[in-house]
């Protein structure tokens, strides 16, 4: 798990790495369902990484321009130890 930051200071909260190769995208939001700006940038340039956005207040799950914006603690309760 890594943390990804530009030069031009566009970031995404976590990256998730299979073999030194990103597979996955996480930004962390409170309650802003809109697509944070960096994780779309990222979401562009690495089109084979899934890219999403958890949100703690959402009302409902939604996927808009490949970036799954999902309800964290749905998402969290799904992880395996």
């Amino acid at each position: 798990m890594f943390y990804l930051k530009t030069k031009e200071k566009k970031e995404v909260d976590f990256v998730i790495t299979r073999e030194g190769k990103p597979i996955q995208f996480i930004e962390i939001k409170l309650s802003d369902n809109k697509i944070s700006q960096s994780l779309k940038y990222f979401s562009e340039r690495f089109k084979d990484v899934e890219s999403i956005q958890l949100v703690h207040n959402l009302l409902q799950n939604e996927t808009v321009n490949n970036i799954n914006i999902l309800k964290a603690g749905e998402w969290l309760s799904g992880l395996s130890v």
